[in-house]
């Protein structure tokens, strides 16, 4: 198989940044090499997941000029709506260093659009083939894993409901490429090949023992928006499944075409 060319003098690590309603959200975009016998380009990838503060001002439509004109949107289906009630109380949306969850795929496709037209590069959801060259590529499944992920037998506890909570993204060790928390923590989102939508790499529901880079769950929405209160089931967010996230990838290509500036 024919080498795999990347654009040159394109960084090994950059900073994006994206507007917010009181100034920037600035997370780092880590370029992973590429597998020429696997027929894997380089790409770059974030950090971390995406978190609430990265999030929440497409969420809550700040950029909405009138707020009809959001409510034209929600109910077009077109925008999600704000999280309410089971998931809004667990997820911990209120700390905005927290893991961005509850998303459909659908809300992470949309959101990864929106990040392109504010930016100006090629953002998107990795392929499941990325995400595992990815995780290989930075050392794989760690021998202690206690020191990387946040999973069933370590994440904090909520006593009142007695389920794990998420963790501020990134307060675990990073991998060797310097990306964060791609077992356990929130299930990640990615495309893949077949009609079945899936996330991977664990989440905090996960045992230890099953953290692995073949981990994987089918969206079944029936059973992850099983309590959601409208029917149809939402488009946007699950209420029972709860531990779906977001980890968004960039091409080089559109990095050399459109190099960002230096962060505030």
């Amino acid at each position: 198989m024919p080498a795999i060319d990347i654009p040159h003098d394109i960084p090994d690590v950059f900073t994006e940044s994206i507007p917010i309603i009181n100034g920037k959200a600035n997370f780092d975009m880590v370029l992973v090499p590429g597998d020429s016998d696997a027929g894997i380009a380089p790409v770059y990838m974030s950090s971390h997941e995406v978190t609430w503060k990265m999030l929440r001002n497409w969420m809550e439509g700040f950029e909405f000029k009138t707020a009809s004109e959001g409510a034209k949107l929600i109910e077009g289906g077109l925008h999600p709506s704000i999280v309410f009630g089971t998931p809004s109380a667990i997820i911990q949306i209120n700390d905005e260093r927290n893991p961005a969850m509850g998303m459909t795929r659908r809300t992470a496709t949309a959101y990864a659009k929106w990040v392109c037209d504010k930016t100006g590069r090629s953002y998107r959801l990795p392929t499941r083939e990325e995400w595992k060259h990815a995780l290989r590529a930075g050392g794989g499944v760690p021998d202690n894993v206690d020191a990387f992920a946040w999973f069933q037998e370590n994440s904090p506890v909520d006593q009142f409901r007695d389920v794990p909570m998420t963790s501020p993204a990134g307060s675990k060790s990073p991998n060797s490429l310097g990306i964060y928390d791609m077992l356990g923590g929130v299930a990640e989102w990615v495309t893949n090949t077949g009609e079945q939508r899936i996330v991977v790499g664990g989440s905090i529901f996960t045992p230890r023992d099953e953290l692995n880079e073949n981990w994987q769950a089918v969206e079944e929405i029936e059973v992850w928006a099983a309590s959601h209160p409208q029917l149809p089931y939402s488009q946007y967010w699950y209420n029972d499944f709860y531990v779906t996230g977001i980890r968004l990838v960039c091409e080089p290509a559109s990095v050399a075409a459109n190099p960002p500036k230096e962060a505030d």
